[in-house]
């Protein structure tokens, strides 16, 4: 982010918009499991109104190449379970 645009840059809490891999990505599948069934998580989740997938590991062209159980994310081993993404990216994509 430029500094010029830093005064204009509005800032959501964390309850409104995370990044991906902070959210939904964790190294040990058992732990993102337990962790999406804690009813403090499931109420952030379910109030988020933005999401962003920062870095190259995470764009549109490389999600759509996603199947679960897919270890991916950078220099972290992460089992990939989340198909409702890379689906969405593939109709996205397709012009659907």
């Amino acid at each position: 982010m430029s500094y010029r645009a830093g005064r204009r840059v509005r800032v959501f809490s964390k309850r409104l918009a995370n990044k991906f891999a902070e959210e939904y990505m964790l190294p040990w599948p058992f732990l993102e499991e337990l962790r999406k069934r804690l009813p403090w998580v499931r109420r952030r989740r379910a109030g988020m109104v933005a999401m962003t997938f920062v870095s190259d590991a995470l764009k549109p062209q490389r999600i759509v190449t996603f199947t679960k159980g897919d270890i991916r994310y950078k220099n972290v081993s992460v089992r990939w379970d989340h198909d409702m993404y890379a689906d969405y990216y593939r109709e996205a994509m397709n012009g659907g």
